[in-house]
């Protein structure tokens, strides 16, 4: 399909019309980059768009699903039912902001830290690391080393505060892996969560649309419940580390993941 036929009714239309109708919410996952052509932009170096027709089939879903500033005309199946859930994880929320109209920071290392080295990242705090590739591809002989975990700064006017009891200020720690991130925002979309230093969006929510959400970090992740998963925390170390554990003393980062899926649970349908 075109990149122009993204932004408009065209073959998959229909279909995307029949699971909306059908179902009672809607999680876009993780994955791959998104090719920079979708939101004008050539392509980083860095950029690993490797899954294109996947990234076509789900910004072209929701742009019909949400409206965009790329098709000002179009009206947006969520007009139909302004209550449906929509959660974006990770990937899910890049291609919620591109396909509203939207661009990314293809490379955040390089783009808003100026750094260019694997070892220039790492000796950053760990509230500026934003993957694992880092760790994973500098000791590519260590096992078992702890995903990446960084705190985020709660904003007063989110989802957050409003449904998931956690307060303007509190900074919970999330399981996070992207190199990439929001840039310019997309329409009707506003930020409600960001990086300790707020140079990274961490949250989007929608402005009309109140059950609309993007998250950059991973609240899916297995490892973040699990009482006995154990990881090193830096190389050479024993494995001891437990992300269940750490959560748990450091609040609220575990109500924050509690509370998020409780919340989506609930306005399902």
């Amino acid at each position: 399909m075109e990149l122009s036929d993204l932004f408009k009714k065209n073959a998959w239309t229909p279909q995307f019309k029949k699971i909306f109708k059908k179902t009672s919410g809607i999680i876009f996952t993780g994955g791959m980059d998104i090719p920079p052509a979708i939101y004008g932009e050539e392509n980083s170096l860095l950029t690993e768009a490797t899954t294109p027709v996947r990234t076509h089939y789900e910004v072209s879903f929701l742009f019909h699903l949400l409206g965009s500033s790329r098709n000002q005309g179009f009206v947006p199946f969520l007009e139909e039912d302004k209550d449906y859930p929509v959660l974006g994880i990770c990937l899910g929320l890049q291609t919620m902001n591109v396909a509203t109209g939207g661009s990314l920071i293809q490379d955040i290392p390089s783009q808003v830290y100026g750094l260019n080295t694997l070892e220039q990242v790492l000796k950053q705090n760990s509230d500026r690391i934003h993957s694992f590739r880092y760790v994973k591809n500098l000791y590519a002989a260590e096992k078992n080393l702890v995903p990446t975990l960084h705190a985020i700064k709660i904003k007063k006017n989110s989802i957050y505060v409003k449904q998931l009891k956690l307060k303007k200020g509190d900074t919970p720690f999330v399981l996070s892996s992207h190199h990439q991130g929001v840039k310019e925002i997309g329409k009707n979309l506003f930020v409600t969560a960001t990086s300790m230093d707020g140079k990274i969006i961490e949250t989007l929510e929608h402005k009309y649309y109140k059950n609309v959400l993007g998250v950059q970090y991973h609240p899916e992740a297995y490892s973040l419940y699990s009482k006995s998963k154990i990881y090193k925390k830096k190389p050479g170390e024993e494995e001891k580390f437990n992300i269940r554990r750490f959560l748990l003393a450091n609040p609220p980062s575990m109500e924050l993941h509690r509370n998020l899926w409780g919340w989506f649970s609930r306005v399902l349908r």
